[in-house]
């Protein structure tokens, strides 16, 4: 594929680069916030060579395109000098205000450039778990500890990516979130906490209690937001010249306490409800949230909101060590790529077999999109199949609380994800999930001929 031509096609067809306001993209979106939806021709770019399908969902604009998305993210940044949401806050105005999309729009904005990092410790931890059972390694190694490290980076300093991450999405300067962050994770507080102290005084009057802000999601997201606030009214009152010197220690005199005394006690307050909420209503409704999740989690995808997910499955691996939320996911994964394997060996159509082909590899890896776009949901019977076997999979995993240890691309993708002590359960899960869903397919799913019913692939 040509992504120089690519994004030549697609740009006049979302209105030009001067429409976009900013783009984004995850492992197979490209998200793209644009300051007039009305210019887009949907069905012209649904006919572009490597879209798989479009979506429109949390105002993001979304051209679906599987794993050959990144390599056209860098072609559009040629195109396009992305000013992000402040470009046109004038458009948003005259749009309905729809809270829960901004929301949406804002974690997947914030979180999908971290889940790179988090995978790769989150796959360390795998390893080194794996080499602890085989004998190779043991607590008190110096190389159980440094892959321990090399497992834990990636969460202990959560706050600081997230820092970096939300003040590219809320617009104020970055290193400056780094040092508002930096304020709550400053070693003095736990020397201090080691020392038997639970408080201390400012100024002998206000106290600042002393927490651990390590693997924090929400300190940092409130932190940076009320940056970018105050930082966008001191550049307003200050004059430039003064600037350079006024802001950042205006932001630190001013900010740093507040966040000390409240906003990081309270958020981690906040952060501890949702913890625990969460494991009660897991703890209490597991067996139907597993199962319901399971086999929806196809059409969440559908509607992108998917990513919404990843601040409580980060905050549940900061407070507990697990997550309950990514094995459900993995399920669904093993639904969806053996329904596209069963269409691979069945089809005769060979443009549709290289399509059921690369929907199975990839989706057994981890990405949704190719098996859901381009088999299951143009054919609707494998779609509807691989639910049903993805909810039993995913209530047998609510059965028996299969967790990860982070999060990833899976099934086979990130196989070390999963050495937690539910491994086993997670494999047969697993492996059920995809035989209900091969065979499911296979005797009710798909005929030979069925993708003539689709307009690419008729007569062909």
């Amino acid at each position: 594929m040509d992504n120089a031509k690519f994004i030549q096609d697609l740009l006049p067809l979302i209105g030009g680069a001067d429409n976009i306001k900013n783009a984004i993209t995850c492992h197979t979106r490209l998200r793209i916030t644009l300051s007039d939806y009305s210019r887009v021709k949907d069905d012209m770019v649904k006919s572009l060579e490597g879209v798989m399908a479009t979506r429109m969902s949390a105002d993001q604009y979304q051209v679906i395109m599987g794993d050959n998305v990144k390599t056209a993210y860098r072609e559009l940044l040629k195109y396009v000098s992305l000013q992000g949401d402040s470009a046109s806050d004038s458009n948003r105005g005259k749009k309905k205000f729809n809270p829960l999309g901004i929301f949406a729009e804002t974690m997947s904005a914030i979180f999908t450039p971290l889940i790179i990092t988090i995978c790769g410790s989150g796959l360390m931890m795998g390893v080194q778990i794996l080499f602890n059972k085989m004998g190779l390694i043991g607590p008190g190694d110096t190389s159980y500890e440094v892959l321990g490290v090399l497992g834990n980076v990636a969460f202990y300093f959560l706050p600081f990516t997230v820092a970096v991450s939300a003040a590219d999405r809320f617009k104020c300067n970055k290193y400056m979130a780094i040092a508002i962050v930096a304020v709550l994770m400053h070693p003095t507080w736990m020397a201090l906490s080691a020392g038997g102290l639970d408080r201390v005084l400012l100024f002998d009057v206000i106290p600042i209690r002393l927490l651990s802000y390590s693997s924090a999601v929400i300190p940092p997201l409130l932190s940076v937001y009320l940056l970018a606030k105050f930082e966008k009214l001191l550049v307003k009152v200050i004059h430039p010249a003064l600037g350079t010197v006024l802001v950042p220690l205006l932001e630190l005199l001013i900010l740093g306490p507040v966040i000390l005394v409240l906003v990081g006690p309270f958020s981690q307050w906040a952060s501890d409800i949702l913890a625990r909420g969460y494991q009660w209503l897991y703890g209490t409704a597991s067996i139907p949230a597993s199962m319901l999740f399971g086999g929806l989690y196809p059409l969440i995808v559908l509607s992108g909101s998917h990513l919404t997910f990843v601040p409580l499955m980060l905050d549940s691996i900061g407070k507990i060590g697990v997550d309950y939320i990514m094995p459900l996911m993995s399920i669904a994964h093993c639904g969806l790529a053996p329904a596209s394997l069963a269409v691979f060996f069945i089809t005769k159509n060979a443009k549709f077999k290289s399509v059921a082909a690369t929907g199975a590899l990839i989706t057994g890896i981890g990405l949704t999109e190719p098996a859901l776009y381009g088999v299951c949901l143009p054919l609707k019977k494998p779609l509807v199949v691989s639910c049903v076997a993805s909810a039993l999979g995913g209530l047998f995993y609510g059965i028996f609380h299969v967790s990860a240890l982070s999060l990833g691309l899976s099934p086979l993708g990130s196989i070390p994800l999963y050495f937690t002590n539910t491994f086993v359960y997670w494999v047969i899960g697993a492996l059920g999930t995809a035989v209900l869903a091969f065979v499911g397919t296979w005797l009710f799913g798909y005929k030979d001929g069925d993708e003539q019913k689709i307009p690419a692939y008729v007569n062909k």
